[in-house]
């Protein structure tokens, strides 16, 4: 099974190259990364490039023009462009937690999507994570995090917990059965199937066009990240998508007519 993770971006250069590392050092790296931009400028793409070669990623950029908000418009460009079997979704502003593509990759079953939760770090805590908290780990360490700004809740035993203790933790406060945009995931044909995301409905617990046969929903043990509280919406794009967003009719499209962003 193939990996790719979708998350989109505007104007955030310095949030989405923490997130980036967050994914260059996951236990199960993904096989491919789309970065869906609506619209941010060359700083971006800059950023991209750099750390494409900093990290050893394979990083897709998939750009649209500036146009307002048009977060499900690059969603679906991004679904068009990924090459994964399985699709996994977040937002430009949350480091993924080191296990966090190996835990949606063991609970994956076909017909079925997961949904997962995030731990929300105040704008203190966010900007002092470096590189090295991330790829150390330190930003996942409750000490770390109260000594950074944080104040302790129950919450934050969600962040350690492992095996028996985060199983009981998950089960106690389980998500709820909604398709969450900074911590989801499924399979590649199910959401092409569903013809992608419908424009109106991004903010419904099932934001797709249509099902067929609709998802089954299970609940997925969530990596837990931070939102910098920043904007958050939640490379390759395809020339017929630029007067289009049905992801079904522009889905076998021959990719030699992709152009990078």
């Amino acid at each position: 099974m193939t990996i790719t993770v979708i998350f989109t971006t505007y104007n955030s250069p310095d949030w989405l190259e923490k997130v980036l590392w967050g994914f260059s050092c996951q236990s199960r790296r993904p096989d491919q990364i789309v970065v869906a931009d609506d619209g941010s400028g060359p700083e971006t793409r800059e950023r991209i490039e750099a750390m494409r070669e900093a990290t050893g990623l394979s990083i897709d950029h998939v750009w649209q023009e500036d146009d307002g908000f048009r977060k499900t418009r690059i969603l679906n460009r991004a679904i068009v462009a990924s090459r994964g079997d399985y699709l996994i979704f977040t937002d430009g502003d949350c480091i993924p937690r080191a296990d966090f593509v190996e835990t949606h990759v063991e609970h994956a079953e076909p017909g079925h999507f997961l949904s997962g939760g995030y731990f929300k770090l105040p704008m203190e805590t966010s900007r002092a994570i470096t590189r090295e908290d991330i790829l150390e780990g330190r930003c996942f360490d409750v000490a770390w995090l109260e000594a950074n700004g944080l104040q302790p809740t129950l919450k934050s035993a969600k962040l350690t917990a492992r095996g028996r203790r985060q199983k009981w933790l998950n089960a106690l406060t389980p998500t709820g059965a909604t398709w969450n945009g900074h911590n989801a995931s499924g399979w590649r044909e199910d959401i092409v199937a569903a013809n992608g995301f419908a424009a109106s409905l991004l903010s419904s617990p099932f934001p797709f066009r249509h099902t067929r046969e609709p998802f089954c929903w299970q609940d997925a043990l969530a990596a837990h990240a931070f939102d910098g509280q920043v904007f958050v919406g939640h490379g390759l794009a395809v020339d017929q998508l630029d007067h289009a967003d049905d992801v079904a009719t522009v889905i076998g499209h021959r990719h030699d007519q992709h152009r990078t962003r």
